[in-house]
């Protein structure tokens, strides 16, 4: 068996209206890591399928970017 962090969570993103996902991964603008539905945002592994540290945390950075352009900060 194992821990929750260690397998997708497929259905609870597949019932999100509007989240897209392609070969078992979210898909996001790359640019600010919003999905198809423009209140939720995704970064790392499950955009990523699970590449390094170093790149979950550069897509970490660019969605907190795009979420901080989407609440109105500049």
């Amino acid at each position: 068996m194992k821990a929750l962090g260690q397998q997708p969570v497929t259905e609870l993103v597949q019932s999100i209206r509007g989240v897209e996902m392609k070969a078992g991964r979210v898909v996001v603008n790359p640019e600010t890591c919003q999905t198809g539905n423009p209140k939720y945002f995704a970064a790392g592994d499950c955009v990523n399928g699970g590449k390094e540290v170093v790149d979950a945390v550069a897509e970490g950075m660019a969605a907190a970017r795009g979420i901080h352009k989407q609440v109105g900060g500049r």
